[in-house]
């Protein structure tokens, strides 16, 4: 591999970071209650722009779609978008990533796949589709069920948002034939 596949994992593994920091900039934030998000919002848009950049330095080098750096682009790409609030981008994205992981995809380990399928499901609710979270959800745990185990904390966890959505879904239909 060259080293521009390099260059773009180190900017990729940067990104990565940041992403996380943010994140957990964002857990701080709400436990305080402080909304100031002008570094939150530098740092994603920043986040943002680099890994458009990569994007394009991949596309001009001609590597393939399903390159480990093509298909990290996009999942880093849906999970900066989400963070900024542009879920319709996220959504684009996440499904970007499935349809690059398609026919590599008993090469990925299932447990990145699913933890991609619960950051799509999240973005879906975000979005008010909670019939394709649903069955974004079943995916992650079907995949990670194999993997991990019925009992393994993530897997639990996502059982746990699949009930969650399933009775929220019961309760807005209880209020909207009530009305």
């Amino acid at each position: 591999e060259g080293n521009n596949v390099n260059i773009t994992r180190q900017m990729q593994y940067s990104c990565n970071e940041s992403l996380i920091n943010i994140q957990q900039l964002d857990e701080k934030l709400s436990s305080d209650g402080d909304e100031n998000n002008n570094e939150r919002d530098e740092l994603i848009a920043g986040c943002i722009m680099m890994i458009r950049m990569s994007m394009n330095g991949i596309k001009n080098q001609d590597i393939s779609p399903h390159h480990e750096v093509s298909i990290e682009a996009h999942r880093l790409l849906a999970a900066a978008l989400s963070l900024s609030g542009n879920t319709a981008e996220a959504l684009r994205e996440h499904q970007h990533f499935f349809d690059a992981i398609a026919p590599v995809s008993p090469l990925i380990d299932p447990v990145v796949i699913a933890a991609q399928r619960v950051e799509y499901a999240r973005d879906l609710g975000r979005n008010g589709d909670t019939k394709e979270q649903k069955q974004q959800l079943e995916k992650a745990k079907e995949l990670s069920e194999v993997c991990l185990g019925s009992s393994h904390s993530f897997v639990r966890q996502i059982k746990e948002r699949i009930t969650d959505l399933e009775v929220e879904c019961k309760a807005k239909k209880r209020r909207l034939n009530n009305k």
